[in-house]
């Protein structure tokens, strides 16, 4: 799920760069508002829950359920152009987003408006919500970010040249700032959201497809869409970079002690503690899959959506200090380490890597098994 490209120096006019500051690379930090003011909500820091479940969208709108995540509703259409799907912080619901500015809630996800459709070529891309789900912000390609609800803006990049066109966004876990990527691996910071590094100076041999940050506040991760992972003050836990994949990388998402990314085909590739549940690897869907949200442990139980289409209400106006396996990090944190009972060096980063090893049904004492690879617990990991 990674690609990287070069970065150039951003020329900015002078009242551009009073709120907006620029890194050698070419990435973006900006001025986080004066606290006390209205532009500076007060939400509470939610720590990373254990992951539980997962879903995967379709861009043509269609909805899969792996663990605990129930389907909730699709939003599907004719012509595909669905890009996103958010989980709500209660896990019991979710956004979907399309590239024309749509906004689908279903279970407790709320509706709090949707942008005008983007104009020049622009598309929409991603959506990032408050930490209390009282609102969301909507990003474009081509920079530009729209808040709805008690989101606030911090800025964004619409009027700055990009070498990489933004194709992921994360809203920082105090809910006062936010990150977008580029295609190019360029970091865009703004609010409170930290500058760890980027990608934009390098070359890349795949695309940046997403960012996710750290569950504890520091540092981040970049996926390319050849599974690579690129680790900026975070622990590396694993990359698809070296392994042949049947199709690329399109989406990554965090959960407590490592990460998960999701083909195109709708393989999963789980690393660290995050479990695995599922895929459709097998059996992939007629649409492309662009998009991964997990769902929290325990969570609410949530319940299967009644109706299968749902229409949304009417809208309102680096230095590189280590390379690990092709990977580049800055990290200093150590890598989690991973042993089994009796695996005497046996070690899968995730099931697909066992089944293409010819190897299934790994009971618990035999090599290679733990417990992030048995989605349900029942003692197997990797059940064909």
């Amino acid at each position: 799920m990674f690609s990287r490209r070069r970065v150039v120096a951003l020329v900015l006019s002078a009242v551009a760069a009073a709120t907006v500051g620029y890194g050698l690379d070419g990435s973006a930090r900006a001025a986080s508002p004066s606290p006390g003011t209205a532009s500076d909500p007060t939400f509470t820091r939610a720590s990373a829950p254990a992951v539980a479940g997962y879903w995967m969208l379709g861009a043509d709108g269609h909805v899969f359920g792996f663990g605990n995540a129930a389907k909730l509703g699709e939003a599907l259409g004719a012509v595909p152009g669905r890009v996103d799907l958010v989980a709500t912080p209660s896990s019991a619901g979710y956004w979907v987003l399309t590239e024309s500015g749509g906004v689908y809630p279903f279970g407790d996800a709320k509706f709090f408006g949707a942008p005008s459709p983007p104009a020049g070529g622009d598309r929409f891309v991603s959506l990032a919500a408050t930490p209390d789900g009282g609102g969301y912000w909507i990003f474009s390609a081509q920079g530009r970010v729209v808040p709805f609800g008690n989101a606030v803006s911090y800025g964004d990049m619409s009027a700055v040249p990009l070498r990489g066109r933004i194709l992921d966004s994360v809203a920082t876990p105090s809910g006062r700032g936010y990150w977008m990527v580029g295609s190019d691996g360029g970091i865009f910071s703004f609010g409170d959201a930290r500058f760890f590094g980027s990608m934009g100076d390098k070359h890349l041999n795949k695309p940046v497809m997403s960012m996710v940050p750290d569950p504890d506040g520091t540092g981040y991760w970049l996926v390319a869409s050849d599974g690579g992972i690129f680790a900026f003050q975070a622990p590396f836990y694993g990359s698809m970079g070296r392994i042949p994949l049947n199709r690329p990388v399109s989406a990554m998402v965090g959960g407590t002690g490592g990460y998960l990314m999701v083909g195109e085909d709708g393989g999963i590739f789980s690393f660290g503690s995050v479990p695995f549940f599922g895929s459709l690897g097998a059996t992939p869907p007629p649409s492309p899959i662009v998009a991964v949200a997990v769902t929290g442990q325990p969570g609410t139980v949530l319940q299967p959506a009644t109706t299968a289409t749902t229409t949304p209400p009417a809208t309102t106006p680096p230095t590189t200090d280590d390379v690990v396996d092709g990977t580049t990090s800055t990290t200093k944190k150590p890598k989690p380490t991973t042993t089994t009972t009796r695996g005497e060096g046996v070690w899968y980063a995730n099931c697909q890597e066992a089944w293409q090893q010819g190897v299934s049904n790994i009971e618990e004492g035999d090599p290679g098994y733990r417990e992030a690879l048995d989605g349900d617990h029942d003692g197997v990991a990797c059940e064909a």
